[in-house]
């Protein structure tokens, strides 16, 4: 269909709901000739009783462009979203780099002598189109984001990484809603249990855990609520590891005997359970990262590596925290 008669067809229509009768003149002034005028009415789109209005085809005819049209505004949208949501994972990346990158300088060194302070500002300006972006894009219905309190004041190395760790916490608001409209759906337990994994995060977030490890979790929860079971897998399985790595012992028997030194895993009847599933943890974390190509996890043994990488994650924490 020609797009100038669907215009047509859309003026006619807009003219009527006023109130206002659309004829000859009326439509020239609004700049349609009389010849497609004259078209239409050979087409049987509209009809001319001293005053245009459209039949039943033209009504039929406008309802289903508006409804392609639609759709398609709703496609691109989508993928609207989608590109912004892949830039905000990508500025989070950065942000994260550069804050840890300040962090090895002296707080109080001024900001101004930071050889890369242009970048870490043009990151910032970055972050804030993408805020900014994501208001624009979001549902009605999901939260506005506010924009972190930001101007050239800025004096300190440590009153940069305040920033940075403000605009963080922005872009995660926005990382996070715009999974919810992005991502595969999830069946309602293992909705539960993400909400419950993450629920579990907010609160290690508060006991002084390593902010690497934390930054781990949160990447396992966002592959496992995205259906990738293999990274999801991978990701607790090094994060297992790694946390192992910090216990004194050579071998897993060692290590398990030294967190039962502790007190952190008691003697008790109850132990025996808990040191099966110790042991099963560290054995499903080597599975995990042996590289063999040919095993692919399946969702229930991806939830059990991931719920058994909180529960390490907080034994090794509570082992540190003794031995300091």
């Amino acid at each position: 269909m020609d797009k100038l008669k669907i215009e047509a067809l859309k003026k006619i229509q807009e003219l009527r709901d006023k109130g206002i009768s659309p004829d000859f003149e009326t439509l020239e002034k609004e700049g349609f000739h009389r010849s497609v005028l004259r078209s239409m009415l050979k087409e049987g789109l509209i009809r001319d009783n001293g005053v245009f209005s459209l039949t039943e085809k033209g009504e039929r005819t406008l309802r289903e462009y508006i409804m392609i049209e639609s759709l398609q505004n709703s496609q691109n949208n989508k993928i609207e979203l989608h590109i912004l949501f892949q830039r905000i994972e990508k500025s989070l990346k950065e942000l994260y780099q550069w804050k840890k990158e300040l962090q090895q300088h002296s707080p109080s060194m001024r900001w101004s002598y930071v050889m890369w302070d242009r970048s870490v500002e043009n990151e910032l300006k970055e972050a804030k189109y993408l805020i900014i972006k994501y208001n624009t894009l979001k549902p009605k219905n999901f939260p506005t984001i506010s924009l972190p309190y930001y101007d050239n004041s800025i004096k300190t190395v440590e009153e940069m990484v305040i920033i940075i760790t403000e605009f963080i916490r922005r872009l995660e608001d926005a990382h996070i809603s715009l999974s919810f409209l992005l991502k595969p759906n999830l069946s309602e337990n293992e909705k539960q249990t993400i909400d419950s994994l993450r629920n579990e995060l907010e609160k290690m977030e508060k006991t002084g855990i390593d902010e690497k490890i934390i930054r781990n979790l949160k990447e396992a929860i966002e592959e496992a609520e995205n259906n990738h079971y293999l990274a999801c897998s991978m990701i607790s399985a090094r994060l297992i590891l790694f946390c192992i790595d910090q216990i004194d012992g050579k071998t897993e028997e060692d290590k398990l005997d030294a967190l039962i030194k502790c007190g952190i895993i008691s003697k008790g009847e109850k132990s025996k359970e808990t040191s099966k599933w110790f042991l099963k943890a560290i054995k499903s974390a080597r599975n995990a990262i042996a590289h063999k190509i040919t095993e692919f996890p399946q969702p229930s043994e991806m939830f059990s590596i991931l719920g058994d990488t909180f529960k390490i994650v907080k034994v090794v924490h509570q082992y540190l925290e003794m031995e300091k």
